[in-house]
């Protein structure tokens, strides 16, 4: 009597589980198709991160590219300016061989004896201030 009453209550609750056990394959089922989605989920994340990956090197690309131009183009501009300084330099030296020498003492000269003769000479009727400026600038060119 005892066995048969432990027997029913096993078979109640056999009947309970029996609902939830053929639940199982469906369940399982479930399982497998979420983690496919969660798997192209994932793949698809993967590849959009290839992606910018990739676009980002290429920026990177880009800029070393940008910036190798850009110090190419100004050792160009800097090998130009030298040039040029080159020139100035080479055309001063030829303006400076050109100019007659002592020229700034020879004017400096002149002009202290304009002043001299101006400020210190009283002006006679024999001696004009522009004979003695002839003669102040025969004297200085000696």
């Amino acid at each position: 009597a005892r066995i048969n009453t432990q027997l029913a209550i096993l078979d109640s609750l056999k009947e309970k589980d029996k609902g939830s056990r053929d639940q199982i394959p469906t369940l399982i089922a479930e399982r497998e198709a979420v983690r496919d989605t969660m798997t192209e989920k994932k793949n698809e994340i993967k590849e959009h991160r290839d992606n910018f990956k990739n676009i980002n090197n290429d920026w990177y690309d880009l800029q070393r590219a940008q910036r190798a131009q850009k110090k190419f183009k100004d050792a160009e501009q800097q090998r130009h300016y030298v040039a040029e300084k080159v020139a100035r330099e080479k055309t001063r030296a030829e303006e400076e061989l050109k100019k007659i020498p002592y020229e700034i003492e020879m004017a400096l000269c002149v002009h202290l004896a304009k002043y001299l003769t101006t400020t210190f000479v009283v002006p006679t009727a024999a001696n004009k201030p522009a004979a003695s400026e002839k003669k102040t600038r025969s004297d200085c060119s000696n």
